[in-house]
């Protein structure tokens, strides 16, 4: 299929954006996705014609004014360099990663003529794309790295020489809500408004296996028939956040019957329990947010800790 995809390479102002940000134009001008709520549109789609048209990739600096980037929906003005590919630079392993959705990594060596990229899957396969070249070991091993923590990233690695942009799609986590009323149901919605997959279940173990990876659990029930097998299934899979709501006894009971079921002290410790960050929530709502805080401040392998007290780059 004759087309561009268009994406960031890097980013300066704008507000907050989404790392997997990116835009896909058709031969004919049909349009999938979006960047900068057409602020840049002209230029964008100016480029994008000469990449359809001739086949070579390209890398394009756009400048965004404060009156322009605000009637587009952007927090600011700001900076970008784009790069623009043909649809066939990037490997068929990454548009079947993006469909199912499960996460990959994408490996596209930067400098005056951006060559094909290369993907990298969850199971640490390397699939390049048409006429792609060697990829240096350590800017994959970097691909990998970043891969296996499920979270959108874009970065710049040089190796031997050469700049890569390596970018990681993370499949969306899937908060698994095991028991129900208010709570139940603010989570739900919490998970759903960051634009994660968000369900309540009455059982964890077979939603457990259905998602493995970026699952995250929360267990709500203080049923022993029912929480106890929830946690020893979570815990069992290794999935990232596990958490489970209830006073410091109620934990203690739960670490009690979970022992008793042959689950590892080391494996209990990991229980997000009580559950949430400590934001003096009081309503289901609140509560719900401190959860889902907590649960991205775990995923991110960051602290929570103000921003204005952290120095360097905010969102990197």
């Amino acid at each position: 299929m004759a087309g561009a995809v268009v994406r960031p390479v890097a980013e300066s102002g704008l507000g907050a954006r989404r790392a997997d940000a990116a835009l896909a134009i058709s031969a004919k001008g049909e349009r999938a996705g979006d960047l900068y709520g057409g602020a840049a549109d002209a230029a964008v789609s100016a480029t994008a014609r000469e990449v359809i048209d001739d086949g070579r990739a390209r890398l394009l600096d756009v400048e965004l004014s404060e009156d322009a980037a605000v009637s587009a929906g952007l927090a600011c003005g700001g900076r970008a360099r784009l790069l623009f590919q043909p649809v066939v630079d990037l490997p068929p392993a990454w548009w079947e990663a993006i469909e199912r959705p499960q996460g990959a990594a994408l490996v596209t060596p930067l400098g005056d003529a951006p060559g094909p990229s290369t993907a990298v899957t969850p199971d640490g396969a390397v699939h390049p794309g048409p006429d792609g070249g060697e990829v240096p070991g350590e800017v994959l091993d970097v691909a990998r790295r970043r891969l296996a923590k499920n979270r959108g990233t874009r970065e710049i690695v040089t190796a031997a020489g050469a700049d890569y942009l390596v970018e990681t799609a993370a499949a969306p986590p899937h908060l698994l809500v095991v028991g129900g009323g208010e709570l139940g149901a603010a989570l739900v919605r919490q998970a759903r408004l960051l634009r994660w997959e968000g369900e309540s279940v009455p059982t964890a173990a077979e939603a457990v296996a259905r998602y493995a990876a970026n699952t995250c659990l929360v267990v709500l029930s203080h049923d022993p028939a029912i929480d106890t097998p929830a946690l020893t299934a979570a815990l069992e899979a290794g999935i990232p956040y596990v958490g489970a709501l209830g006073a410091r006894h109620t934990q203690e009971s739960r670490a009690e019957r979970l022992r008793a079921e042959g689950v590892s002290d080391e494996k209990i410790a990991s229980i997000r329990g009580p559950v949430g960050l400590d934001l003096g929530a009081r309503s289901p709502e609140e509560t719900a947010l401190a959860v889902c805080a907590e649960i991205l401040s775990v995923l991110s392998g960051r602290a929570p800790v103000p921003l204005r007290d952290t120095t360097g780059a905010i969102n990197a």
